[in-house]
């Protein structure tokens, strides 16, 4: 055997064994030998949006449209623009192999673990740390405190194991030696930086910024264009992927129109889950050390903007990292062959705390460019890997000083102290209460598909109504919680999952508006065969409800071990209301249900109500579609009222295909009527512009757009 196989053999078990350590350290923090796989890991909250996402993979081909969610018409997640494709391009090929969608989910969040370790320790012999060191290093990454506390809630965020290669192309870009930047290595980098561009907005931003500091510190360093040039290159790369990736959402907000009631962002939000240094170097909360756990505890109750930034923790060890590169910043410290390397990741790191903390360059970049990037606290797991390299650094250093058999033993108790102190016993899963969850909802949606004849996906009405996404929990209820019962179904399509603001939602909000006799009789109209109730989500543990749907359903047919849910079946009250009526009139209103016109404001906000008044805010330009689903026209009229928040008058134009108006309005308000016929199969388009001053308010996150006029009371008919 030559020497080039015994290095490519000895290269292969490095890595194999690194993979092995990692996964066998992550066995025994998170006790997976008490884990069932085929349960989700997180079975609450976001953790719920990440699970469906998978299953609407594995079911719907991609996770554009899902025709299981957001019933009568389905759901399209255009609006939610998400630059991810590379992670669901590995999880649509694991499902290849491996169908079941919780398998999946649990599985690639497993996964990242011993991906990180591995590129991590890759990255670090490149940069010429020697094996032990580069190992331990890798796995300080891979355990981060974020990893845990990201988790399958936020997946994307927890497969963070692309940022040591970008860090890497970073540093080589900060190096004067022009062999990295061969033709070869131009390739890879092209390459990588596409793959990043598919796996997050966040994490390509933050690498964007540290491309164009890079560059342009390196070139006015060497007197050089090369290096500011390349970034740029690399920059412009990242920027086209991430264009690709969201170029769905991009071409349907140019063929429908812009979306405005989702992902609303606003300039406050960068100080809300800004970065905080203080929560960098403080301890994880519950640590395994009462001192500490209570030192943490004293912070997050008196201290403000406490939110996902608390999960920033860098640990002990990547703290000490933190600080030395702070120092370093400040006086430059000279250590024999990787002063250059110190100097470098110091000037990222400084750069980065001053993109990402509270009030920071952060806050400037989402006033005058765009509030999208709101959580810059998501910083914390790149200024973690600069941190490790810098440990690194001052413990390769000290390697020649010490016996190599005492310095790998000093390398243990650094990894094991790093372990005990970057993790918690509160990061195991209480597998058992999330298989009983799980095998309730189960047991629960088994017996209402049981129920059900239908061979067509069956309809299934969700009560109470809520938004997607983004919704707050109601009462004791979680925002996303509906969605456990399109987990466990196969034939049932649920109304949950309609896209804030089109038409499935307008729909369902319409619907649940109306008496119950009116909403039942529209539910049978559009083909639901039932309303499914989750008494959590109401303050009286949905009594009322329960009241008003026994009146003219009967008794629910399904109730749920815990008592949770229930399921009332419509087809009884469906039947009686089609025996009322001759079949062509049940016919004629069933096409009217089921062929609406579909109103969709765009420059809106949500309704706000007060009493019997119902009013929407509004920008100054407006755009009202009304979309004729139906094979005949319709003759509709709009009537409503306008108000500005100023005494002075005001001027409203409005434009359709049959001309333009203008109307003058103030704040006591001009009302405004007009009849419209909307040709069949078609939309008709009105757009309103006003010349309102804006109002002031700060806080509010629809300050972004700003708030000019209101439409009060507003009626199609």
């Amino acid at each position: 055997m030559n020497s080039q196989s015994k290095r490519l053999i000895k290269v292969f078990f490095m890595y194999t064994f690194s993979a092995a350590l990692s996964i066998a350290i992550l066995i025994f923090l998170m006790q997976l030998w008490k884990a069932n796989l085929s349960v989700p890991l997180d079975y609450n909250a976001d953790g719920l949006f990440s699970t469906i996402m998978v299953k609407g993979l594995i079911e719907n081909g991609w996770y554009f449209n899902n025709k299981y969610l957001g019933a009568p018409f389905g759901l399209e997640m255009y609006d939610f623009p998400m630059a991810d494709n590379f992670h669901f391009f590995i999880m649509k090929l694991i499902s290849l192999f491996i169908p079941d969608y919780a398998s999946v989910l649990n599985l690639y969040f497993l996964l990242t673990f011993p991906l990180t370790t591995v590129i991590s320790l890759f990255v670090m012999r490149k940069l010429n740390f020697s094996n032990t060191v580069s190992l331990i290093g890798s796995l300080l990454y891979s355990f981060m405190p974020y990893h845990f506390l990201r988790g399958e809630a936020h997946l994307f965020l927890s497969a963070y194991y692309l940022i040591p290669l970008m860090i890497l192309l970073i540093v080589n870009i900060m190096s004067n030696d022009r062999d990295n930047y061969g033709a070869k290595k131009k390739l890879y980098s092209l390459f990588i930086c596409l793959l990043l561009s598919s796996s997050g907005v966040y994490y390509a931003f933050f690498i964007c910024f540290l491309f164009i500091i890079g560059g342009l510190v390196s070139s006015l360093k060497f007197r050089a264009l090369y290096h500011i040039k390349i970034s740029l290159i690399l920059v412009a790369c990242i920027g086209f992927g991430v264009l690709i990736n969201i170029s769905p959402s991009l071409y349907n907000n140019y063929a429908t129109g812009k979306n405005t009631e989702v992902a609303i962002r606003d300039t406050s939000h960068t100080e809300i889950l800004g970065l905080k240094i203080s929560q960098l170097v403080l301890p994880i909360d519950n640590h395994r050390i009462n001192l500490l756990e209570r030192l943490k505890k004293k912070y997050t109750s008196t201290a403000p903007l406490v939110n996902e930034n608390s999960f920033a923790s860098l640990g002990l060890i990547s703290s000490i990292g933190f600080l030395i590169l702070i120092i370093t910043s400040l006086r430059q410290w000279k250590i024999k062959e990787k002063s250059e390397l110190l100097i470098n990741l110091s000037n990222l790191n400084l750069s980065l705390v001053l993109l990402c903390t509270v009030g920071g360059f952060g806050t400037l970049f989402a006033l005058i460019v765009s509030p999208s990037i709101r959580g810059l606290n998501r910083v914390s797991i790149i200024i973690a890997f600069l941190s490790i390299l810098a440990i690194c650094i001052i413990i390769d250093y000290t390697r020649k000083y010490l016996h190599k058999s005492v310095f790998n033993v000093l390398l243990i108790v650094l990894l094991l102290i790093a372990l005990f102190d970057q993790t918690s016993k509160n990061y195991i899963p209480n597998y058992q209460a999330l298989e009983n969850s799980f095998s309730t909802d189960k047991d629960f949606v088994g017996k209402i598909e049981s129920a059900i004849s239908a061979e067509t996906p069956a309809k299934v009405f969700q009560l109470p109504y809520i938004f997607f996404p983004e919704a707050s929990p109601l009462n004791k209820m979680g925002g996303y919680d509906h969605f456990r019962m399109y987990l466990h179904s196969n034939k049932i399509s649920w109304s949950f999952g309609a896209m804030q603001g089109r038409f499935s939602d307008v729909w369902q909000k319409e619907a649940v508006q109306k008496p119950v006799k009116d909403f039942l009789e529209q539910l049978s109209l559009a083909d639901f065969q039932g309303i499914y109730l989750d008494r959590n989500g109401y303050a009286d543990n949905g009594k009322q409800m329960e009241e008003d749907l026994h009146s003219y359903l009967g008794a629910p047919s399904v109730i749920s071990s815990d008592n949770r849910e229930v399921y009332f079946d419509l087809s009884n009250f469906t039947q009686s209301y089609k025996n009322s009526m001759s079949n062509t009139e049940f016919i004629k209103k069933k096409e009217i249900i089921k062929s609406p016109t579909l109103i969709k404001w765009n420059g809106c906000y949500g309704v706000e109500t007060q009493g019997e008044r119902k009013w929407n805010w509004c920008s100054n330009k407006v755009e009202l579609e009304l979309n004729n689903l139906s094979l005949h026209n319709k003759e509709l009229t709009l009537k409503m009222t306008v108000l500005s928040g100023f005494d002075v008058p005001s001027q409203l134009k409005i434009t359709s295909t049959d001309g333009s108006e203008k109307l003058i309005f103030n704040a006591q308000g001009s009302d405004y009527s007009k009849k419209i016929i909307v040709p069949a199969g078609q939309r008709y388009v009105i757009n309103i512009s006003s010349d309102s001053k804006k109002i002031d308010a700060n806080g509010d996150p629809r300050n972004a757009s700003g708030m000019y006029f209101r439409l009060e009371n507003v009626s199609i008919e």
